[in-house]
């Protein structure tokens, strides 16, 4: 190895990364902790009726903004999760030609769902997905699905 860089007194670019907090979720156990019996913390024996599934397309820098997410809400029938309703989501802020390139995209798409449900892509932003599709499967006692979810959005 040599003593001395191969460039000296080179003149590199500060690097100010912007400061982005970072969520775990960790699973720990308490030092001397006794076993749980068998019936404590036991899964209920069914699934949820009702599931909702979505998969998040986000910006490619280091906030990983939400840009629009793909979303299916799907009832539980003979064991399988069956597609009711699908729609796409956009960010808030997004550009009005992004919306456009998503609106149209849905309007020549066809809903891939259960007979006699609707066809039609379902588009909104995302303060209407949250207050609307998100908080009605919340009170269906839905279990929530995400795919890449973005953490600040």
């Amino acid at each position: 190895m040599p003593d001395k860089p191969a460039v000296e007194n080179r003149n590199l670019p500060k690097i100010h990364p912007e400061l982005s907090p970072i969520f775990l979720r960790i699973h720990s156990r308490v030092a001397d902790e006794k076993p749980r019996q068998s019936s404590e913390g036991k899964l209920p024996d069914k699934w949820a009726n009702f599931a909702l599934v979505f998969d998040c397309e986000t910006t490619t820098d280091i906030r990983q903004d939400l840009n629009f997410l793909w979303w299916r809400f799907c009832e539980l029938k003979e064991g399988r999760y069956i597609c009711q309703q699908e729609g796409l989501v956009y960010a808030d802020n997004l550009d009005a030609k992004s919306i456009q390139l998503i609106r149209n995209f849905a309007y020549y798409k066809p809903a891939e769902v259960e007979d006699e449900c609707p066809k039609d892509i379902l588009v909104q932003s995302r303060t209407e997905f949250v207050d609307g599709e998100f908080w009605q499967a919340i009170q269906a006692g839905a279990v929530i699905v995400c795919f890449n979810a973005p953490v600040g959005s």
